[in-house]
């Protein structure tokens, strides 16, 4: 399922992150230090959209595509939260990291080649 992504880039539009993260401000106070991961990120519109939203935010986005992380990495040159993104491309299930106190994921998990129990569990 991976090789229909490969050099393709998916960018979310900015409607659509906007009214994600206002989703997310109605649960979690925007001083709190967090850690959140972006399920499939894509172009890591909706990161950058948190991380302005989120300013005590650490923010990781795991997407299979590395065309998608490298046109996040190319395009966020001199932002000022720079720091706290971190962007990996790898498939979802082989991926591993500290604990996250929020995942959110946007038009992506149906796509994950994994039952929904595996999926859900990790």
């Amino acid at each position: 399922m991976a090789d229909k992504f490969i050099g393709r880039t998916f960018t979310a539009p900015k409607e659509r992150c906007s009214r994600i993260t206002e989703m997310v401000l109605r649960y979690v106070a925007p001083d709190r230090p967090l850690r959140i991961l972006d399920l499939g990120c894509g172009t890591g519109e909706q990161l950058r959209d948190l991380a302005m939203a989120l300013p005590y935010a650490q923010l990781i986005g795991v997407d299979i595509s590395e065309a998608n992380i490298q046109a996040n990495k190319e395009s966020r040159t001199g932002l000022p939260f720079n720091e706290r993104l971190t962007l990996s491309a790898a498939d979802y299930m082989d991926f591993h990291s500290d604990p996250f106190d929020l995942i959110l994921s946007d038009s992506t998990l149906q796509n994950i080649d994994a039952s929904t129990e595996s999926l859900f569990s990790k």
